[in-house]
């Protein structure tokens, strides 16, 4: 099952033991996210099967990761489609999730929509993960 985990955007602080979002007062996780949204619109990557997904914009390029990591030297995951079709749509989904949250000039990341995570979920005997 599909899990979707958010950034949070305030500054964090330490209360017994454990990491604390200090706009929002969420718990986060070793990686500095947390299960529920900060107040602070925030983007999230979806955890699912051991992976991470999101979104990369940079220089007017959206790419679309899938990380086993998402701290320190991060191992991505090459997304290969099968078909021209497929690779089409999927760059579409990519871009229209962009869309929701900001644009393709503004570098950042990006949330995956479940648009886009079902898409792929979808049709995984056409969009393979390779290492």
């Amino acid at each position: 099952m599909p899990l979707r985990l958010y950034h949070h955007a305030g500054g964090m602080y330490r209360e017994d033991g454990k990491v604390v979002c200090q706009k929002c007062g969420a718990e986060l996780d070793d990686n500095l996210l947390s299960a529920d949204p900060c107040l602070i619109q925030s983007t999230s990557v979806i955890y699912h099967d051991g992976l991470y997904w999101f979104i990369n914009v940079s220089g007017l390029h959206a790419e679309l990761c899938i990380a086993k990591n998402i701290i320190g030297q991060i191992q991505y995951l090459k997304i290969r489609c099968a078909d021209k079709a497929t690779a089409n749509k999927l760059h579409d989904l990519v871009i229209r999730s962009v869309e929701e949250e900001g644009a393709i000039n503004i570098s950042g990341l990006y949330s995956v929509s479940d648009e886009l995570f079902n898409f792929i979920e979808n049709n995984r005997d056409k969009i393979i993960f390779e290492e």
